[in-house]
């Protein structure tokens, strides 16, 4: 199409595609005269490129909000090019809890990714109280007041969606009888917000989790929960729905990707480290070498007894974990053999080839 002269003012491309990346289709994009200035945007669910992002005008997180698109696209079009490759350290408010004191509770399942997010709160000044699913989370809820929650939407034994339901029969929907609920989900599929919001969920953020969302989040609904101002239309029920367990589009995994991207490692440790405490980035490095070995034994055990809904929840929750460190082929096999069982499409020879490969790129990060 673009070879017949038909003429774009944006490209927006997936990182992840079949046959052909879309940092390979930037390139080629690039290739054709009447192309070289055309704005691209990179759409990613592991994170941004690591090396020449030359050809590229932003790169955003799936799932992808409204506002972000919005924003990226009035820069672009505004000749306010945004720069990918050196943006500035979002600088984290350390007293956010002593202007906005809020009782959080964190319901996650991973352990890696409990304590990322666990940092980022910290280094705001919460102390936010830990639980791994959604059983755990309702008893919570019922021994102590808080006035947040952020439930990851897939967790073991009780989901996130199962969760929220359970608190809105218990306390109602209005937020002057329950905590507010913020949906964390790795999913980039459409709807999935509104699924979320439907529920009884009253906000969504998409994981990795970025600190820069955080804080925006917490000073929204701190805000509203302290009584600075009224919710706003984000609260209101959507009509149009896309099942969270719908089938997700088929992932290749890309070869040309970088084991790890150790910038995301260092990007963490700017954004939560607190002076004077143990490196951060070097206890989740401990935790996720001490995890992973556990989650490929229970993706084998599930593979080993055809067990469809625990492969899949393991390799999601792998997916998320090396998403958030920045391993990306081991997060780019995860997503593919997490969403090639969802869509029942997995052989066990498949199966157990997708485990070699996590098996071999393990080792392979660990090198590094």
């Amino acid at each position: 199409m673009l070879k017949k002269g038909k003429k774009f003012d944006l490209a927006i491309l997936d990182m992840q595609m079949p046959e052909m990346d879309g940092l390979t289709l930037a390139a080629e994009i690039r290739k054709l005269p009447l192309l070289k200035t055309l704005p691209i945007v990179m759409l990613t669910s592991i994170g941004c490129p690591k090396g020449d992002k030359s050809n590229l005008q932003a790169c955003l997180n799936k799932p992808i909000k409204p506002d972000r698109l919005y924003k990226v696209l009035m820069e672009i079009f505004a000749n306010q090019v945004v720069n990918i490759k050196s943006q500035a350290v979002f600088k984290t408010d350390s007293n956010l809890a002593t202007r906005l004191p809020l009782r959080i509770l964190l319901a996650e399942d991973n352990v890696v990714n409990q304590k990322v997010a666990l940092s980022m709160l910290e280094r705001m000044g919460y102390r936010p109280d830990v639980v791994s699913d959604g059983v755990e989370a309702l008893t919570a809820i019922d021994r102590v007041p808080y006035d947040l929650v952020f439930m990851d939407v897939q967790m073991p034994e009780m989901d996130g969606l199962e969760a929220t339901k359970h608190i809105c029969d218990r306390y109602g929907h209005e937020l002057d009888n329950r905590p507010a609920i913020v949906a964390m989900t790795a999913g980039a599929m459409d709807g999935d917000r509104e699924i979320c919001l439907q529920t009884g969920m009253d906000d969504y953020m998409s994981k990795p989790v970025k600190v820069e969302e955080l804080q925006e989040i917490l000073e929204n609904w701190g805000e509203i929960i302290i009584g600075q101002k009224t919710p706003t239309a984000q609260l209101q029920q959507v009509e149009k729905t896309t099942p969270l367990s719908s089938p997700t589009p088929k992932v290749e995994t890309a070869s040309s990707s970088p084991s790890v991207m150790l910038e995301v490692l260092e990007s963490i440790r700017q954004e939560v480290q607190i002076d004077g405490e143990a490196d951060v980035v070097t206890e989740l490095i401990d935790l996720f070498f001490e995890d992973t070995p556990q989650q490929l034994l229970a993706i084998k055990e599930a593979i080993d007894n055809s067990a469809t809904e625990a492969l899949i929840e393991r390799a999601h929750s792998l997916k998320g974990s090396c998403g958030n460190l920045g391993v990306v082929r081991l997060a780019e096999i995860s997503a593919t053999l997490e969403q090639k069982a969802k869509a029942d499409t997995i052989t066990k020879a498949e199966a157990e080839s997708l485990l070699t490969q996590l098996e071999n790129e393990f080792i392979i990060a660990k090198s590094f």
